[in-house]
């Protein structure tokens, strides 16, 4: 009975890891995270401007469509980091709006909060819809993911004969 107890007892039938073995699966991870985290970082920054842009390109679409459904040319107004709009519409924003007997009347309204956009290249920064379904002027949109202009830059391009909206990536 004693001799069994001790075999139980016994260390060296115990399975596990060692701390050596241990100490070299954290220094591994640690060479594998220090070239992943900036690279990580600059994926979500993309990331970040990639919904700005998608939404932008949304909101430039829902005009497009409304003016079509309702047959009233509806606006896009953009306000960039070189603007000063009206109160109550902050820079690096954007709004739709139609005419309704003479007053503006808006239906969206988005700050993009991720993205700076720098360049609107519209006439008077705004795009008509007109109800067949194409726009007052060619142009684009461009963003950045610094407010100083640096960083990765994209932007939405529309074409006036056809309304087609188009992300372009990257900026060119």
């Amino acid at each position: 009975m004693q001799s069994a107890r001790l075999k139980w007892c016994n260390m060296k039938d115990q399975k596990g890891f060692s701390l050596m073995e241990i100490a070299m699966v954290v220094l591994i991870m640690g060479v594998i995270a220090l070239f992943a985290v900036p690279n990580l970082q600059n994926w979500v920054q993309v990331y970040y401007l990639n919904g700005d842009l998608d939404a932008c390109r949304n909101l430039i679409r829902y005009a497009q469509q409304a003016t079509i459904t309702e047959q009233v040319p509806y606006t896009v107004q953009f306000y960039d980091l070189s603007s000063n709009p009206p109160s109550p519409y902050v820079i690096n924003s954007a709004i739709v709006y139609k005419m309704v007997k003479g007053s503006k009347v808006v239906t969206q309204q988005y700050v993009f909060p991720q993205a700076y956009m720098i360049l609107t290249e519209f006439s008077g920064d705004s795009i008509v819809f007109y109800v067949n379904g194409s726009c007052s002027g060619n142009g684009r949109i461009e963003f950045t993911q610094n407010s100083d202009g640096s960083g990765l830059a994209k932007g939405v391009q529309v074409f006036s004969a056809t309304g087609k909206v188009q992300v372009q990536d990257p900026w060119q």
